[in-house]
């Protein structure tokens, strides 16, 4: 169990991770983490929103991408919400049905994900500390509800949670999410129904002009949230509302320049859905438009150097 922040080894603030066999974890990686992706970059079967498991991109870039959304926000003057939702032990709480037919769809052999997940449900769990692997484990009971999940230190688990977080934006797309643009020179109209890396999600809605009213963007955005959790639900899964937020940049004009709402001057709300159907409201953040390098531009000498708003 490793420390998910220096310093505090307080048991439900760690991350429990899995020694495996070593070949049934390279084959885990290798079959999904390289021949899965492989394919399903081959044959276009990816979503551009979903950033993790995949090479040659990294959390930088959702940054960027974050904070570029943003300066079109500032630029056309048009209402902009976002909310960053992150899952629960997204690893740990995959149902096998769900992970194996995303996995499929993708390409992975079904022998081969019956012979990872089977060994999942059936294997015995031991604890390794400082003195030792204990004698004591624990396991699936038979005739009972077999583990889920797909354990941390799987080396097939990233590329596995990512052919599942493909669907959940495919999803999101079909119910109509997702903020619009427009590119100014070709015209062309691209939804962009959220920023994943890995389990954290930056859902969005966006105003289609600067009429567009803030209580229009909060109430797509919760429609966004909500889709969100429950086609997580299905797949095992859930939000932590403590590690949630949201946050609203919308503007409005006094003496003919544009300020910034603040959650006094614009008050709304986003909340998930509990067990029993309650609204448990997320934290908001406030918008800023404080100095920060927003992009790259290219000098006349070809040079690049950082565009400041």
């Amino acid at each position: 169990m490793l420390e998910k922040k220096p310093g505090v080894i307080l048991v439900d603030k760690l991350r429990a991770i899995l020694l495996l066999e070593g070949d049934f974890n390279f084959a885990n990686k290798l079959v999904l983490g390289v021949r899965m992706m492989r394919n399903a970059e081959k044959h276009k079967m990816i979503v551009p929103e979903a950033l993790g498991s995949r090479k040659h991109h990294d959390a930088k870039e959702l940054a960027l991408n974050r904070r570029l959304l943003a300066d079109i926000s500032r630029q056309q003057i048009r209402p902009l919400a976002v909310a960053s939702v992150d899952a629960a032990q997204c690893y740990d709480s995959i149902a096998h049905p769900i992970g194996s037919l995303a996995c499929q769809r993708l390409g992975a052999p079904p022998l081969f994900l019956s012979c990872m997940l089977m060994t999942i449900q059936l294997m015995k769990f031991h604890l390794r500390t400082a003195y030792g692997d204990s004698e004591d484990y624990f396991c699936s009971r038979p005739n009972e509800n077999p583990l889920q999940g797909i354990c941390q230190g799987n080396g097939g688990g990233p590329s596995f949670w990512y052919a599942v977080s493909i669907v959940l934006v495919i999803l999101l797309h079909h119910k109509g999410h997702g903020a619009r643009y427009q590119a100014a020179l070709s015209q062309e109209l691209t939804t962009v129904a959220g920023l994943l890396f890995v389990d954290d999600t930056d859902l969005l809605a966006y105003g289609d002009s600067p009429d567009t009213a803030p209580a229009e963007v909060v109430e797509a955005l919760q429609a966004v949230v909500l889709t969100w959790q429950r086609g997580l639900l299905v797949t095992g899964g859930s939000l932590k509302p403590e590690k949630c937020s949201w946050s609203l940049l919308a503007y409005w004009f006094k003496g003919g320049k544009v300020q910034i709402h603040t959650p006094r001057s614009c008050p709304a709300t986003i909340s998930l859905e509990t067990e029993g159907g309650d609204q448990i409201p997320i934290t908001r953040v406030p918008a800023s438009a404080g100095t920060t390098v927003v992009g790259v531009v290219q000098t006349l000498n070809g040079n690049m150097k950082p565009q400041v708003a």
